[in-house]
């Protein structure tokens, strides 16, 4: 199964940093650079996590929808529900 990802989110990164960039040459006097790197830092540690908490979301669905086959086989007749929007209801 593939998951789609949507293709700007690679550049986000690069994007932030011309960002901060034309901010830093527009207003050199007002600018911190420490503030942007911790602000960087703290965007790229949040992408982490969120990364990481949805992989773990995703292990713990695979897992439930693993654990009852048996009883889907026996109760429904069928190995999968499919990916239609009302068997998420």
């Amino acid at each position: 199964m593939d998951l789609p990802i949507t293709p700007f989110i690679k550049y986000i990164y690069p994007f932030l940093i011309a960002l901060i960039v034309i901010e830093y040459l527009r207003a050199r006097d007002l600018y911190d650079l420490k503030e942007s790197a911790a602000s960087m830092v703290i965007a790229i540690v949040a992408t982490m996590i969120a990364t990481v908490t949805k992989v773990y979301a995703l292990g713990v669905f695979i897992l439930i929808f693993e654990t009852f086959r048996d009883f889907r086989l026996q109760y429904f007749g069928f190995e999968s529900f499919g990916w239609a929007w009302y068997v998420w209801i």
